[in-house]
């Protein structure tokens, strides 16, 4: 991985599988962007760096559940109850439940506006700030419920 490149850790969840890698910044813009502003163009291909042997594989986004902006490759494995942070981010936005397909619930803000409903997928900002994720990007198909738990402005 060159220097002047900059790559985030993530870890994507396609078809059953779990693929842990790097991602180019500038396929998604700088991560720290997308945590104020959210999203201008998702690519149709990812193309990650896998961290176990350093090759490159090519995953169609159509086919992904998510995928996880994370701090390290190793996660924690549980879910917390639904709690206010006060040291969390304030991002201004709707606070959601979200319940995959495969049974996984999450909680979030998603950014306030027509994007979650037109776009295939949109970012959430994770609401624990000691969590592993750091922006999660969910495509809609992988999700069997959607609740709005209230609105969380600056």
């Amino acid at each position: 991985m060159s220097e002047k490149t900059k790559y985030d850790k993530v870890v994507v969840h396609s078809k059953g599988r779990v693929i842990k890698g790097y991602i180019e910044s500038q396929e998604w813009e700088e991560l720290e962007g997308l945590l104020v502003q959210g999203i201008r163009h998702v690519p149709d291909v990812l193309r990650l760096r896998t961290s176990d042997d350093d090759t490159i594989q090519e995953v169609p986004v159509n086919e992904v559940k998510a995928v996880f902006f994370v701090k390290s490759f190793e996660g924690q494995g549980s879910r917390n109850d639904l709690k206010f942070f006060s040291n969390a981010p304030m991002v201004h936005g709707v606070w959601v439940q979200l319940q995959f397909k495969d049974g996984e619930i999450m909680e979030g803000i998603i950014l306030n506006g027509m994007h979650h409903l037109t776009e295939p997928g949109f970012f959430v900002h994770p609401t624990d700030p000691d969590g592993n994720n750091r922006l999660i990007y969910v495509l809609k198909s992988s999700l069997a419920d959607f609740r709005v738990l209230g609105v969380r402005s600056l």
